[in-house]
C-alpha cells in the first residue's frame, strides 16, 4: 500500500537532516528517531518515508531556486541586528571524494553568524583556491547592512572588501607577511611613536589563547582616527 506525502514535507525532513546525515539512508533514520520533534512543524501522519522517495522528491528540485528560499529563510530567523558578526570561512566536507568516479572533494566557502550559531549561506567551489571569487558571489547573497565580517588572511583581498562595503557592513580582515606593503605599512604605522599603540590612540588590550598552539597571543583594540586612515588606506584592501 503506497502512502502519500506533501513534497515540503519531505524537503523539510531532508533539510533538517542533512546537517549531520551522510546520506539518504542517514536522513531516512534520522527522520524516525526525531519524528515527535518533526510533527511538532508538519503533520506526517503516515509516518517518514523511505529514503528513496525523499531522495527521488529532493533531488527533482532546482538547487538555486531551493539554495535562495533557503538563504531567505535562514536570514529570517538569524535576527540582523547592528553589529552581528558573520564569519566568512572555507571547509571541505568529509567523504565528498568519489574515488570510483575520480570526483574531487566538495569545498564549501560558508557565513556563519556567530551570535546566533546558524549558517546564512553558502556557495560551493571547485577547489580552494578559488575560493577569492566565491566570496563575493556569497557576500551578494547575503543581507549584511551594519553587521562586522571576519575573514583570515588569505581572504583579505581589495575585491572582497570592496564588495563588502558595498552591501553597508564593516570588515575585519586579517593581514599577515604575504600581503607584502600592506602588512609592512601598518607594522610602520602600529609602532611607530604616533601610532595606534602611542598614548594618544589608546587601545584595549586582551589576551587569547590560540586552537592551534595552545599559546596566548595579544589582541589590540582601538579606534583610528580618520585622518590617520590614509596611511594605510593606499597599499590596503579597499
Amino acid at each position: 500500500m503506497q502512502a502519500a506525502y506533501i513534497a515540503g514535507h519531505l524537503v523539510f525532513i531532508g533539510e533538517c537532516g542533512a546537517g549531520g546525515a551522510e546520506g539518504w539512508e542517514a536522513i531516512e533514520d534520522f527522520g524516525h528517531f526525531r519524528l515527535d520533534w518533526l510533527r511538532k512543524y508538519v503533520p506526517l501522519v503516515n509516518g517518514i518515508p523511505r529514503h528513496d522517495t525523499i531522495a527521488r522528491v529532493v533531488s527533482r528540485l532546482n538547487p538555486e531556486v531551493l539554495q535562495g528560499y533557503f538563504l531567505a529563510w535562514m536570514q529570517a530567523v538569524a535576527e540582523a541586528t547592528e553589529g552581528r558578526v558573520v564569519a566568512i570561512d572555507g571547509t571541505t566536507l568529509r567523504r565528498s571524494f568519489d574515488r570510483a568516479s575520480r570526483t574531487s572533494a566538495l569545498h564549501l566557502v560558508s557565513a556563519w553568524a556567530s551570535g546566533n550559531g546558524v549558517v546564512l549561506g553558502q556557495v560551493k567551489t571547485e577547489e580552494k583556491s578559488n575560493e577569492i571569487t566565491a566570496i563575493p558571489v556569497l557576500l551578494e547573497l547575503l543581507e549584511l547592512k551594519g553587521c562586522i565580517v571576519t575573514l583570515d588572511a588569505m581572504r583579505c583581498q581589495r575585491e572582497i572588501a570592496r564588495k563588502i562595503v558595498e552591501k553597508k557592513a564593516d570588515y575585519v580582515l586579517a593581514v599577515k607577511g604575504n600581503q607584502g606593503v600592506l602588512y609592512e605599512e601598518l607594522v610602520e604605522f602600529l609602532t611607530r611613536p604616533s601610532g595606534a599603540i602611542s598614548s594618544r590612540l589608546p587601545m584595549t588590550t586582551m589576551k587569547r589563547r590560540t586552537r592551534a598552539t595552545g599559546g596566548w597571543k595579544s589582541v589590540g583594540i582601538g579606534k583610528v582616527p580618520t585622518s590617520s586612515v590614509s596611511v594605510v588606506r593606499r597599499n590596503g584592501p579597499a
